[in-house]
C-alpha cells in the first residue's frame, strides 16, 4: 500500500488549489457542490446531498483511471469476441447542455431556489428532447 500525499489551500471563498504527490488541481464551488480540473487533464464534477454519506462525483473530461495490463499468455479466441454495432451519434452539443442545465437544477433544489430549479429542468428536457430527436432523424440512403 503506497503513502498518500495531499494539501489543500482556500485562495478565496469558494476556491481551494489542492496538491497531491503527482498533480494539482483547483476546486471552484461551495458547501454543495464544486467543479476540479487537475493539472493532469481531468475535470470533475461533484455534488452533496446534504445527506451525510450520499453524494455524486463525475469525472466529464481528461484522463482516466489507469487500468491494470492483462496477462499477456491469456487471451479471447476470435470467435468469442463481440462486435458492436455501430451507433447513431446525434448532436452531442445537445447532450451537454442538458447535462450541465440539470446539474444547475440539482444545484439550486439544493440551495433551496425552486423556481430557479425548475426553469433549469425545464431547459434541460427541451435540450435532452432535441438530442433523441437528433439521433432518431432517418438518415436518407444514397445510391
Amino acid at each position: 500500500m503506497g503513502f498518500k500525499v495531499r494539501r489543500s489551500v482556500k485562495v478565496a471563498p469558494g476556491v481551494r488549489v489542492n496538491f497531491g504527490k503527482k498533480s494539482a488541481s483547483v476546486s471552484v464551488g461551495g458547501k454543495y457542490g464544486r467543479i476540479t480540473k487537475s493539472t493532469t487533464g481531468r475535470t470533475t464534477v461533484s455534488a452533496r446531498t446534504g445527506i451525510k454519506g450520499v453524494s455524486y462525483s463525475k469525472t466529464i473530461s481528461g484522463a482516466t483511471p489507469t487500468k491494470k495490463k492483462e496477462n499477456p499468455k491469456s487471451y479471447t479466441p476470435i470467435e468469442k469476441i463481440a462486435v458492436p454495432k455501430p451507433q447513431k451519434k446525434g448532436n452531442r452539443l445537445f447532450y451537454w447542455i442538458s447535462i450541465i442545465c440539470g446539474a444547475g437544477a440539482i444545484l439550486d433544489l439544493l440551495t433551496k431556489r425552486v423556481a430557479l430549479a425548475i426553469i433549469w429542468g425545464i431547459i434541460s428536457v427541451v435540450f435532452f428532447k432535441f438530442y433523441q430527436r437528433s439521433i432518431h432523424k432517418e438518415i436518407p440512403e444514397t445510391k
